[in-house]
């Protein structure tokens, strides 16, 4: 179950002490150190968890589906900070979001896609003011002098009104959704993980859901559904309903993208009884 925003009282959202980061900085270099050093110097009570600095370099879509998973799971008050910006030093905007509760901070750019489409009335502003910023006169990171300095005062209890002007045209991304025509449901691969699982964009209800379908193909492959990881053949292309509610599909212990070359955008279809 996803974390909702409830507006019946207007309050102030206490912030959770929380602080996620998730960027495509890897651990190679010291980029991921240096916005914790910031962020504790400002904020030394925050607790900071990092959700991935593997995000692949520059992929603002893989970034935009990893936050919106992961930060459904957070509690309300914390502050989410994505740093996956091929745009650092041009003119597009660092902006900080409040949504559901919640607290997004990084660049306009799209990576915030799916958060916002979910989310009833997200509060977006434009980050001006130089108060809470280390410098804007940085043209290669931006996640240490502004994106990661501005967390640490949202965590610190910050009005997020404060940072700058209300913005209303934030850049989306246009993320396909399935789609249904004579008896087949067809969608596409979205995201593959670290395992080689290539998750698509169509969402089950239970793997009670199989009992509707007579066939599903994934680049006209044809697939069998299975309960679990453990239940497939070796070797054998499989899918079955994750713990998301998407319908995924696995090799058995091997990378299915790899063996079947199953990629972004492979198209998915389900034919129904």
């Amino acid at each position: 179950m996803r974390l909702s925003e409830v507006s019946k009282h207007r309050t102030v959202q206490k912030p959770s002490g929380i602080v996620t980061l998730t960027t495509d900085f890897g651990h190679s270099d010291c980029f991921a150190a240096e916005m914790k050093g910031v962020i504790l110097s400002i904020s030394p009570d925050s607790r900071l968890v990092d959700v991935t600095h593997h995000i692949e370099r520059h992929a603002v879509r893989h970034a935009a589906i990893v936050i919106d998973s992961a930060s459904a799971y957070f509690p309300k008050g914390t502050v989410h900070v994505v740093v996956v910006d091929p745009g650092v030093g041009s003119s597009r905007r660092p902006i900080a979001i409040k949504a559901g509760g919640s607290y997004f901070i990084g660049p306009d750019n799209g990576v915030f896609s799916k958060i916002l489409a979910r989310t009833a009335r997200p509060a977006l502003h434009q980050i001006t003011n130089k108060k809470y910023v280390l410098t804007f006169d940085s043209s290669t990171f931006y996640g240490r002098d502004v994106f990661g300095p501005v967390a640490a005062h949202l965590a610190n209890g910050l009005d997020i009104k404060e940072l700058g002007k209300r913005i209303t045209d934030p850049i989306m991304i246009d993320f396909n959704a399935p789609f249904e025509d004579n008896g087949v449901i067809s969608g596409e691969i979205e995201y593959v993980d670290g395992f080689g699982n290539a998750i698509s964009n169509i969402k089950c209800k239970g793997c009670e859901f199989f009992e509707t379908i007579s066939a599903v193909l994934v680049d006209d492959i044809p697939v069998v559904p299975m309960k679990c990881y453990a239940e497939a053949e070796e070797g054998s292309l499989s899918c079955l309903v994750n713990s998301s509610g998407c319908l995924e599909f696995f090799v058995n212990q091997y990378s299915a993208a790899k063996m079947f070359d199953l990629r972004i955008g492979s198209v998915v279809k389900l034919i129904k009884k």
